[in-house]
Protein backbone atom coordinates (compact mmCIF):
# COMPACT_ATOMS: atom_id res chain seq x y z
CA UNK A 1 0.00 0.00 0.00
CA UNK A 2 1.24 3.49 -0.65
CA UNK A 3 1.41 6.17 2.60
CA UNK A 4 -1.15 8.67 2.68
CA UNK A 5 -0.24 12.49 2.41
CA UNK A 6 1.11 14.19 5.42
CA UNK A 7 -1.28 16.34 7.39
CA UNK A 8 -0.02 19.54 8.07
CA UNK A 9 0.91 18.21 11.36
CA UNK A 10 2.94 15.34 10.27
CA UNK A 11 5.06 17.24 7.82
CA UNK A 12 8.84 17.64 8.83
CA UNK A 13 9.79 20.76 9.90
CA UNK A 14 11.28 23.11 7.10
CA UNK A 15 14.90 23.17 7.16
CA UNK A 16 16.88 26.70 6.27
CA UNK A 17 16.96 27.77 2.80
CA UNK A 18 14.78 24.67 1.65
CA UNK A 19 13.17 26.40 -1.25
CA UNK A 20 16.80 27.57 -2.29
CA UNK A 21 17.84 23.97 -2.18
CA UNK A 22 15.16 22.84 -4.33
CA UNK A 23 15.69 25.69 -7.19
CA UNK A 24 19.47 24.69 -6.97
CA UNK A 25 18.45 20.94 -7.91
CA UNK A 26 16.49 21.27 -10.59
CA UNK A 27 18.68 23.58 -11.91
CA UNK A 28 21.12 20.61 -12.41
CA UNK A 29 19.00 19.83 -15.34
CA UNK A 30 19.42 23.59 -17.59
CA UNK A 31 22.93 23.98 -15.90
CA UNK A 32 23.73 21.03 -17.40
CA UNK A 33 22.34 21.46 -21.02
CA UNK A 34 23.38 25.25 -21.01
CA UNK A 35 26.59 25.42 -19.46
CA UNK A 36 28.48 23.64 -22.62
CA UNK A 37 25.92 25.21 -25.72
CA UNK A 38 28.33 27.86 -26.41
CA UNK A 39 31.21 25.17 -26.63
CA UNK A 40 29.75 22.49 -29.48
CA UNK A 41 31.71 23.94 -32.01
CA UNK A 42 34.56 23.29 -30.24
CA UNK A 43 33.99 20.07 -29.22
CA UNK A 44 32.61 18.93 -32.93
CA UNK A 45 36.21 20.34 -34.03
CA UNK A 46 38.10 18.58 -31.46
CA UNK A 47 36.44 15.61 -32.06
CA UNK A 48 36.95 15.94 -36.10
CA UNK A 49 32.88 15.26 -36.55
CA UNK A 50 30.29 17.15 -37.81
CA UNK A 51 28.20 19.66 -35.54
CA UNK A 52 24.81 17.77 -35.98
CA UNK A 53 26.14 14.95 -34.24
CA UNK A 54 27.75 17.12 -31.39
CA UNK A 55 24.14 18.79 -31.03
CA UNK A 56 22.84 15.36 -30.42
CA UNK A 57 24.75 15.55 -26.89
CA UNK A 58 21.92 17.87 -25.83
CA UNK A 59 18.70 15.27 -27.40
CA UNK A 60 20.49 12.21 -25.71
CA UNK A 61 20.69 14.10 -22.59
CA UNK A 62 17.35 14.70 -22.65
CA UNK A 63 15.95 11.21 -23.38
CA UNK A 64 17.80 9.86 -20.62
CA UNK A 65 17.34 12.82 -18.45
CA UNK A 66 13.07 11.77 -18.88
CA UNK A 67 13.82 7.87 -17.73
CA UNK A 68 15.73 9.00 -15.15
CA UNK A 69 13.04 11.32 -14.06
CA UNK A 70 10.47 8.28 -14.67
CA UNK A 71 11.86 5.95 -12.35
CA UNK A 72 13.09 8.28 -9.80
CA UNK A 73 10.10 9.77 -9.04
CA UNK A 74 8.37 6.43 -8.23
CA UNK A 75 11.06 5.27 -6.67
CA UNK A 76 10.99 7.89 -4.12
CA UNK A 77 7.54 7.09 -3.48
CA UNK A 78 9.07 3.70 -2.12
CA UNK A 79 12.21 4.36 -0.28
CA UNK A 80 11.98 8.32 -0.10
CA UNK A 81 13.49 10.91 -1.71
CA UNK A 82 16.54 11.76 -0.31
CA UNK A 83 17.97 8.17 -0.95
CA UNK A 84 17.09 8.31 -4.34
CA UNK A 85 18.34 11.72 -5.15
CA UNK A 86 21.71 11.11 -3.57
CA UNK A 87 22.13 7.69 -5.60
CA UNK A 88 21.49 9.64 -8.46
CA UNK A 89 23.76 12.95 -7.68
CA UNK A 90 26.69 10.11 -7.17
CA UNK A 91 25.92 8.55 -10.62
CA UNK A 92 25.53 12.36 -11.92
CA UNK A 93 29.21 13.19 -10.41
CA UNK A 94 31.17 10.17 -12.21
CA UNK A 95 29.60 10.29 -15.07
CA UNK A 96 30.64 14.28 -15.96
CA UNK A 97 33.72 13.23 -14.41
CA UNK A 98 34.52 10.69 -17.08
CA UNK A 99 33.39 12.66 -19.59
CA UNK A 100 36.57 15.61 -18.76
CA UNK A 101 38.68 12.22 -20.02
CA UNK A 102 36.81 11.29 -22.76
CA UNK A 103 39.00 10.43 -26.55
CA UNK A 104 35.98 10.26 -28.83
CA UNK A 105 32.33 11.57 -29.57
CA UNK A 106 31.05 7.85 -29.23
CA UNK A 107 32.87 8.31 -24.81
CA UNK A 108 30.55 11.62 -24.96
CA UNK A 109 27.13 10.31 -26.37
CA UNK A 110 27.45 7.71 -24.33
CA UNK A 111 28.34 9.39 -20.80
CA UNK A 112 25.89 12.35 -21.04
CA UNK A 113 22.92 9.10 -21.07
CA UNK A 114 24.49 8.12 -17.94
CA UNK A 115 25.05 11.89 -16.47
CA UNK A 116 21.34 12.49 -17.11
CA UNK A 117 20.07 9.53 -15.77
CA UNK A 118 21.70 10.07 -12.88
CA UNK A 119 20.47 13.83 -12.85
CA UNK A 120 17.09 12.96 -13.36
CA UNK A 121 17.20 10.73 -10.50
CA UNK A 122 18.27 13.54 -8.22
CA UNK A 123 16.08 16.37 -10.20
CA UNK A 124 12.89 14.69 -9.96
CA UNK A 125 12.12 14.77 -6.31
CA UNK A 126 12.07 18.40 -5.84
CA UNK A 127 8.06 18.54 -7.13
CA UNK A 128 7.63 15.75 -4.83
CA UNK A 129 8.94 17.19 -2.09
CA UNK A 130 7.12 20.62 -2.19
CA UNK A 131 3.57 18.32 -2.40
CA UNK A 132 5.37 16.68 0.36
CA UNK A 133 5.49 19.95 2.57
CA UNK A 134 3.02 22.43 1.12
CA UNK A 135 -0.59 22.06 0.81
CA UNK A 136 -1.86 22.51 -2.62
CA UNK A 137 -3.45 26.00 -1.97
CA UNK A 138 0.46 27.01 -0.96
CA UNK A 139 1.91 24.72 -3.14
CA UNK A 140 1.48 26.92 -6.49
CA UNK A 141 3.57 29.35 -5.12
CA UNK A 142 6.44 27.30 -3.60
CA UNK A 143 6.60 26.14 -7.43
CA UNK A 144 7.40 29.32 -8.75
CA UNK A 145 9.49 30.50 -6.17
CA UNK A 146 11.96 27.32 -7.23
CA UNK A 147 11.62 27.77 -10.77
CA UNK A 148 12.33 31.46 -10.21
CA UNK A 149 15.86 30.25 -8.24
CA UNK A 150 16.25 27.66 -11.10
CA UNK A 151 16.01 29.82 -13.69
CA UNK A 152 19.03 31.17 -12.76
CA UNK A 153 21.04 28.24 -14.47
CA UNK A 154 20.23 28.89 -17.75
CA UNK A 155 20.79 32.82 -17.63
CA UNK A 156 24.07 32.04 -15.92
CA UNK A 157 25.34 29.05 -17.33
CA UNK A 158 26.05 30.24 -20.62
CA UNK A 159 28.02 32.95 -19.40
CA UNK A 160 29.79 30.50 -17.17
CA UNK A 161 30.68 28.27 -20.28
CA UNK A 162 31.80 30.68 -22.62
CA UNK A 163 34.36 31.81 -19.94
CA UNK A 164 35.66 28.60 -19.51
CA UNK A 165 35.63 27.71 -22.92
CA UNK A 166 38.31 29.81 -22.83
CA UNK A 167 40.20 27.19 -20.57
CA UNK A 168 39.20 24.16 -22.45
CA UNK A 169 35.67 22.70 -23.22
CA UNK A 170 36.63 20.36 -20.53
CA UNK A 171 36.82 22.57 -18.16
CA UNK A 172 33.09 22.73 -18.20
CA UNK A 173 32.17 19.45 -16.90
CA UNK A 174 34.77 20.04 -14.19
CA UNK A 175 32.89 22.88 -13.34
CA UNK A 176 29.43 20.61 -13.33
CA UNK A 177 31.11 17.86 -11.50
CA UNK A 178 31.90 20.21 -8.33
CA UNK A 179 28.23 21.62 -8.82
CA UNK A 180 26.69 17.75 -8.08
CA UNK A 181 29.59 17.23 -5.45
CA UNK A 182 28.01 20.33 -3.50
CA UNK A 183 24.48 19.30 -4.06
CA UNK A 184 25.74 16.04 -2.20
CA UNK A 185 26.67 17.86 0.82
CA UNK A 186 23.94 20.43 1.01
CA UNK A 187 21.48 17.49 0.69
CA UNK A 188 22.91 15.27 2.70
CA UNK A 189 23.81 17.37 6.14
CA UNK A 190 21.27 19.47 5.57
CA UNK A 191 18.07 18.67 4.08
CA UNK A 192 15.95 16.02 5.71
CA UNK A 193 13.60 13.47 4.48
CA UNK A 194 10.39 14.85 3.36
CA UNK A 195 8.36 11.27 2.78
CA UNK A 196 6.19 10.58 5.73
CA UNK A 197 6.16 7.16 6.39
CA UNK A 198 7.81 3.79 6.24
CA UNK A 199 10.39 2.76 3.54
CA UNK A 200 8.88 -0.05 0.85
CA UNK A 201 10.75 -2.55 -0.89
CA UNK A 202 12.27 -1.76 -4.57
CA UNK A 203 9.75 -2.77 -7.03
CA UNK A 204 9.88 -1.31 -10.49
CA UNK A 205 6.59 -3.87 -11.05
CA UNK A 206 4.97 -1.34 -8.62
CA UNK A 207 6.39 1.85 -10.68
CA UNK A 208 5.00 1.59 -13.93
CA UNK A 209 1.82 0.73 -12.07
CA UNK A 210 2.25 3.77 -9.63
CA UNK A 211 2.54 5.85 -13.12
CA UNK A 212 -0.28 4.15 -14.62
CA UNK A 213 -2.33 5.11 -12.11
CA UNK A 214 -1.66 8.63 -12.29
CA UNK A 215 -2.09 8.85 -15.62
CA UNK A 216 -5.45 6.91 -15.68
CA UNK A 217 -7.08 9.13 -12.82
CA UNK A 218 -10.00 10.53 -13.58
CA UNK A 219 -11.52 14.12 -12.64
CA UNK A 220 -15.64 14.22 -13.56
CA UNK A 221 -15.29 11.21 -15.45
CA UNK A 222 -11.96 12.44 -17.76
CA UNK A 223 -8.42 12.37 -17.87
CA UNK A 224 -7.90 15.29 -16.67
CA UNK A 225 -4.46 15.43 -14.53
CA UNK A 226 -3.32 13.36 -17.74
CA UNK A 227 -4.32 16.78 -19.76
CA UNK A 228 -2.54 18.70 -17.36
CA UNK A 229 0.89 16.70 -17.71
CA UNK A 230 1.09 16.82 -21.34
CA UNK A 231 -0.26 20.41 -21.56
CA UNK A 232 2.75 21.74 -19.57
CA UNK A 233 4.83 19.15 -21.37
CA UNK A 234 4.60 20.10 -24.61
CA UNK A 235 4.50 23.44 -23.99
CA UNK A 236 8.28 22.91 -22.15
CA UNK A 237 8.84 21.33 -25.24
CA UNK A 238 8.88 24.71 -27.25
CA UNK A 239 11.91 25.39 -24.89
CA UNK A 240 13.94 22.15 -25.14
CA UNK A 241 13.79 22.62 -29.05
CA UNK A 242 15.07 25.50 -28.88
CA UNK A 243 17.49 24.65 -26.94
CA UNK A 244 18.59 21.50 -29.09
CA UNK A 245 18.76 24.74 -32.02
CA UNK A 246 20.21 28.02 -30.26
CA UNK A 247 23.84 27.28 -30.69
CA UNK A 248 22.77 27.22 -34.73
CA UNK A 249 20.75 29.68 -34.56
CA UNK A 250 22.67 32.39 -32.85
CA UNK A 251 25.99 31.62 -33.80
CA UNK A 252 25.66 29.78 -37.30
CA UNK A 253 22.22 31.29 -38.75
CA UNK A 254 22.63 34.72 -37.29
CA UNK A 255 26.09 34.99 -37.18
CA UNK A 256 26.77 35.98 -33.98
CA UNK A 257 30.39 35.47 -32.11
CA UNK A 258 30.28 32.52 -29.12
CA UNK A 259 31.08 35.36 -26.54
CA UNK A 260 27.72 36.97 -27.68
CA UNK A 261 25.33 33.92 -27.61
CA UNK A 262 25.22 33.89 -23.87
CA UNK A 263 23.30 37.08 -23.87
CA UNK A 264 20.62 36.39 -26.91
CA UNK A 265 20.22 33.25 -25.13
CA UNK A 266 19.81 34.81 -21.42
CA UNK A 267 17.38 37.20 -22.47
CA UNK A 268 14.93 34.03 -23.00
CA UNK A 269 15.76 33.21 -19.29
CA UNK A 270 15.04 36.52 -18.09
CA UNK A 271 11.51 36.09 -19.70
CA UNK A 272 11.08 33.55 -17.99
CA UNK A 273 12.27 34.84 -14.64
CA UNK A 274 10.02 37.73 -14.99
CA UNK A 275 7.32 35.29 -15.84
CA UNK A 276 7.91 33.18 -12.93
CA UNK A 277 8.01 36.34 -10.38
CA UNK A 278 4.67 37.34 -12.37
CA UNK A 279 3.14 33.93 -11.26
CA UNK A 280 4.00 34.30 -7.51
CA UNK A 281 2.32 37.18 -7.35
CA UNK A 282 -0.86 36.10 -9.41
CA UNK A 283 -1.25 32.63 -8.22
CA UNK A 284 -2.24 34.52 -4.65
CA UNK A 285 -5.14 36.02 -6.10
CA UNK A 286 -5.73 34.36 -9.55
CA UNK A 287 -7.26 30.99 -10.14
CA UNK A 288 -4.21 28.77 -11.58
CA UNK A 289 -6.55 27.48 -13.83
CA UNK A 290 -6.94 30.90 -15.94
CA UNK A 291 -3.00 31.64 -15.59
CA UNK A 292 -2.82 28.23 -17.03
CA UNK A 293 -4.97 29.17 -20.17
CA UNK A 294 -3.92 32.20 -20.55
CA UNK A 295 -0.40 31.29 -20.81
CA UNK A 296 -1.09 28.88 -23.25
CA UNK A 297 -2.95 30.90 -25.46
CA UNK A 298 -0.08 33.65 -24.93
CA UNK A 299 2.83 30.73 -26.43
CA UNK A 300 0.27 29.97 -29.19
CA UNK A 301 0.47 33.02 -30.24
CA UNK A 302 3.53 34.09 -30.11
CA UNK A 303 5.26 30.58 -31.47
CA UNK A 304 1.99 30.81 -34.82
CA UNK A 305 3.94 34.47 -35.39
CA UNK A 306 7.03 33.04 -34.99
CA UNK A 307 6.16 30.33 -37.26
CA UNK A 308 3.97 32.39 -40.20
CA UNK A 309 7.32 35.02 -40.35
CA UNK A 310 9.76 31.85 -40.67
CA UNK A 311 7.29 30.18 -43.70
CA UNK A 312 7.15 33.73 -45.36
CA UNK A 313 11.47 34.33 -44.95
CA UNK A 314 10.55 37.72 -43.22
CA UNK A 315 12.40 36.63 -39.99
CA UNK A 316 15.27 39.20 -38.65
CA UNK A 317 17.09 38.97 -35.17
CA UNK A 318 15.26 41.72 -34.10
CA UNK A 319 11.38 40.00 -35.03
CA UNK A 320 12.82 36.44 -33.22
CA UNK A 321 13.81 37.95 -30.12
CA UNK A 322 10.77 39.42 -28.81
CA UNK A 323 8.30 36.28 -30.16
CA UNK A 324 11.11 33.52 -28.82
CA UNK A 325 11.41 35.38 -25.34
CA UNK A 326 7.30 35.63 -25.33
CA UNK A 327 6.85 32.32 -26.55
CA UNK A 328 9.59 30.92 -24.05
CA UNK A 329 8.80 33.11 -21.06
CA UNK A 330 4.86 31.98 -20.96
CA UNK A 331 6.53 28.44 -19.72
CA UNK A 332 6.59 30.45 -16.38
CA UNK A 333 2.69 31.46 -16.21
CA UNK A 334 2.35 27.57 -17.26
CA UNK A 335 3.71 25.46 -15.22
CA UNK A 336 3.91 27.32 -12.22
CA UNK A 337 -0.37 27.41 -12.24
CA UNK A 338 -0.61 23.50 -13.91
CA UNK A 339 1.80 22.11 -11.96
CA UNK A 340 -0.71 23.63 -8.93
CA UNK A 341 -3.68 22.04 -9.96
CA UNK A 342 -2.00 18.82 -11.27
CA UNK A 343 0.13 17.87 -8.45
CA UNK A 344 -2.75 18.76 -6.32
CA UNK A 345 -4.90 15.98 -7.65
CA UNK A 346 -2.47 13.76 -5.72
CA UNK A 347 -2.50 13.00 -1.80
CA UNK A 348 -0.53 10.36 -2.69
CA UNK A 349 1.86 8.84 -5.52
CA UNK A 350 3.04 12.60 -6.00
CA UNK A 351 6.54 11.03 -6.58
CA UNK A 352 4.96 8.83 -9.53
CA UNK A 353 3.29 12.49 -10.26
CA UNK A 354 6.21 14.05 -10.73
CA UNK A 355 7.92 11.24 -12.92
CA UNK A 356 4.66 11.37 -15.19
CA UNK A 357 5.18 15.30 -15.91
CA UNK A 358 8.88 15.29 -16.46
CA UNK A 359 9.38 12.24 -18.05
CA UNK A 360 6.75 13.53 -20.76
CA UNK A 361 8.35 16.81 -20.82
CA UNK A 362 11.84 15.58 -21.77
CA UNK A 363 10.85 12.35 -24.23
CA UNK A 364 8.45 14.97 -25.92
CA UNK A 365 10.97 17.78 -26.05
CA UNK A 366 13.89 15.54 -26.46
CA UNK A 367 12.46 13.84 -29.09
CA UNK A 368 11.23 16.91 -31.00
CA UNK A 369 14.71 18.43 -30.98
CA UNK A 370 16.48 15.58 -32.57
CA UNK A 371 13.74 15.84 -35.06
CA UNK A 372 15.11 19.05 -36.00
CA UNK A 373 18.53 17.66 -36.69
CA UNK A 374 16.64 14.61 -38.93
CA UNK A 375 15.20 17.49 -41.05
CA UNK A 376 17.79 19.82 -40.78
CA UNK A 377 17.74 22.00 -44.29
CA UNK A 378 19.67 25.11 -43.10
CA UNK A 379 16.37 26.98 -42.08
CA UNK A 380 14.31 27.87 -39.16
CA UNK A 381 11.65 26.15 -40.61
CA UNK A 382 12.33 22.27 -38.96
CA UNK A 383 12.67 24.22 -36.05
CA UNK A 384 9.67 26.69 -36.17
CA UNK A 385 7.25 23.91 -37.27
CA UNK A 386 7.75 21.65 -34.67
CA UNK A 387 7.65 24.44 -31.65
CA UNK A 388 4.35 25.41 -33.59
CA UNK A 389 2.82 21.81 -33.39
CA UNK A 390 3.95 21.54 -30.02
CA UNK A 391 1.94 24.73 -28.70
CA UNK A 392 -0.82 23.96 -30.70
CA UNK A 393 -1.60 20.47 -28.89
CA UNK A 394 -0.41 22.20 -25.97
CA UNK A 395 -3.57 24.70 -25.80
CA UNK A 396 -5.67 22.41 -26.85
CA UNK A 397 -5.25 20.56 -23.60
CA UNK A 398 -4.95 23.39 -21.78
CA UNK A 399 -8.58 24.39 -22.75
CA UNK A 400 -9.74 21.28 -21.96
CA UNK A 401 -8.20 20.43 -18.20
CA UNK A 402 -8.96 23.93 -17.06
CA UNK A 403 -13.12 23.08 -17.29
CA UNK A 404 -12.42 20.69 -14.15
CA UNK A 405 -13.02 21.55 -10.82
CA UNK A 406 -9.38 22.44 -8.44
CA UNK A 407 -8.04 19.55 -5.77
CA UNK A 408 -9.70 19.22 -3.02
CA UNK A 409 -8.30 20.44 -0.03
CA UNK A 410 -5.35 18.45 2.01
Amino acid sequence: MNRPAATPSQRPAKPPLFIVFLGALVGLGPLTVDAYLPALPTMASTFDTRIEIVNYTVSLYLIGFGVGQFFGGSLSDQIGRKAVALVGLGIYVVASAWIVQADSIATVLAMRIVQALGGGFATVVSLAAIRDMYAPSEAGEKFAAVMMIMLLAPLLAPVGGAALLVISWRAIFVALALYGILLIAWYGLAIPETRVGPRQPISFTSTFRQCYEVLNRQIDERRIPARYAFAMALGAAVLMVFLANASYVYIEYFGFSASLFPYFFGASALALMIANLTSMKLLRRIDPRRLFRTGCAVQWLAIATLYVLTLLDRMTIIVFMPLIMLGIGSIGIINPAGNAVYMGYFKRLSGSAASVFTTALFVLGSGLGALTSVFFDGSLVPMTTLMFAAATVSNVLARQAARAPLPERD
